[in-house]
């Protein structure tokens, strides 16, 4: 992940549009870093991958997990490192661009604030892996947008735009292509006056919900990777020429 300071604002770069181990170190360190610099009052995450902001979970290094039987920790460690993000007590924004799809939505629902181009899709498809969401997504998007949205997008894999999102409160705001990033930056600046423990209180308030959905939701991951038929679907999606065959189709 690649990182650069202009006063109070810290922005971060995703490589990588497949979420995997190296990912979440990479995230898991920044944080460290965020919280250890008071100086640091807002953090902008954007994504210089042109399919977008990311495409889910890398599933190569899922089926590792799987052939490892280490399923269990990867699921905490990923859940743990998205709840510290959601947690950072500085803003945080999301500039987001084309396909921002399963575990990669979920990374942006833990953002405070998204931006979204014109032509970003968001989706949870993993109900077509015989998967769910396992890293806290479906609760964040049922507090963001409602139960309705989130029930339709995680059992039916279907994908919405920014206009649907932008009525649903999934975003916060809709531009043109290549202006998400600076109008992203543009409100971190705007809010780099704010200090630390008064950003944290209010983050506190506007999370402030059930949780058990998180819980419940790792135990359900967890059992269906241990489906068999669940992991040969997952590798078959692996060995596909095509491996964009998975996503789901589009809706308005």
């Amino acid at each position: 992940m690649l990182t650069r300071r202009a006063g109070a604002v810290l922005e971060a770069a995703i490589e990588r549009p497949c979420i995997g181990v190296a990912e979440l170190e990479a995230l898991d360190a920044l944080l460290g870093q965020v919280e250890a610099d008071p100086s640091v009052r807002a953090v902008v995450f954007h994504s210089t991958a042109p399919v977008g902001f990311g495409t889910g979970v890398d599933l190569a290094a899922l089926a590792v997990a799987l052939g490892t039987r280490g399923v269990d920790d990867w699921i905490a460690r990923a859940g743990a490192v998205f709840d510290r993000l959601e947690s950072l007590p500085v803003l945080t924004v999301g500039a987001l661009h084309g396909v921002t799809f399963g575990g990669a939505l979920e990374w942006a629902l833990c953002l405070d604030v998204l931006v979204a181009e014109r032509g970003t899709r968001f989706a949870l498809p993993e109900l077509r892996l015989g998967l769910i969401p396992g890293f806290g997504g479906y609760g964040r998007l049922c507090r963001r947008s409602g139960e309705s949205l989130a029930r339709e997008l995680l059992l039916t894999g279907r994908s919405i735009g920014t206009r649907r999102a932008l009525d649903r409160g999934l975003v916060a705001s809709v531009v043109p292509e290549d202006e998400a990033l600076p109008a992203a930056l543009a409100i971190a600046e705007g809010a780099a006056g704010i200090e630390r423990a008064a950003m944290a209180a209010a983050k506190r308030l506007v999370q402030a919900g059930p949780s058990d959905v998180r819980v419940t939701e790792r135990s359900v991951l967890a059992d269906r990777l241990a489906d068999p038929d669940t992991r040969d679907l997952i590798l078959q999606t692996l060995e596909r020429s095509d491996p964009w065959k998975h996503l789901p189709p589009s809706r308005t």
